[in-house]
């Protein structure tokens, strides 16, 4: 920054003060003159081409929201054995991430229901979620909204994991009324036999690579 500093506002500082000196004293006001409209015009194209590159690094979110970020993280997994990998709900709308995600293991989609993740994100705040800015409402109903819409969104791709572990089949088995009593225990141990079940019923092990 003081490179920066030095190099751009003292140097631009002193070739303001000393261009009007070095010309004739007639030509003194209008060399000043355009001294400030080409800093001000350079300050404004800067400011725009800012903007694009804004614009352009918001561009890696596709409108489905799924993050090309977790491709290169997935690609760079892919080569690893024996990991649990958690990924964001936008990682399954691109092909490739099910390419990689299916190829070297087994998707297992968690299957909250949509009033218990509302209540969670209602609980702890909407700041962490700045999609759910666009939504009117108090946050159980603007993060039930939302979820809502994503879940139609995305879910046909959810629907294609190997494996399928929900909390309200969970919860009823157990004998709970609510899906927050699950320990996470009881979630891993479903999640366990879900696989389990695929690994019989498809020979997924030679897919997973076991």
């Amino acid at each position: 920054m003081a490179n920066l500093g030095l190099t751009n506002g003292y140097l631009t500082s002193v070739l303001m003060i000393m261009a009007p000196k070095s010309v004739q004293i007639q030509h003194a006001e209008t060399s000043g003159i355009v001294m400030v409209l080409f800093l001000v015009v350079g300050l404004a194209s800067g400011s725009v081409i800012a903007w694009f590159w804004v614009i352009g690094s918001s561009a890696k979110i596709s409108p489905t929201g799924g993050r090309y970020e977790f491709t290169e993280v997935l690609q760079r997994l892919s080569s690893k054995k024996q990991l649990v990998v958690s990924t964001g709900g936008g990682a399954v709308v691109c092909d490739v991430n099910w390419d990689y995600m299916q190829k070297k293991g087994i998707v297992v989609w968690l299957d909250v229901p949509l009033e218990a993740l509302a209540q969670r994100i209602a609980a702890v705040g909407t700041h962490s979620r700045p999609r759910l800015h666009y939504e009117h409402g108090d946050p159980y109903t603007k993060a039930l909204k939302r979820l809502s819409y994503l879940l139609e969104l995305r879910g046909k791709n959810y629907a294609k994991a190997n494996a399928r572990v929900s909390l309200e089949e969970i919860a009823g088995k157990l004998g709970y009324r609510d899906v927050s009593d699950l320990t996470p225990t009881e979630i891993a141990i479903e999640a366990l036999q879900q696989i389990e079940g695929y690994l019989k019923e498809e020979g997924g092990m030679v897919v997973a690579g076991l």
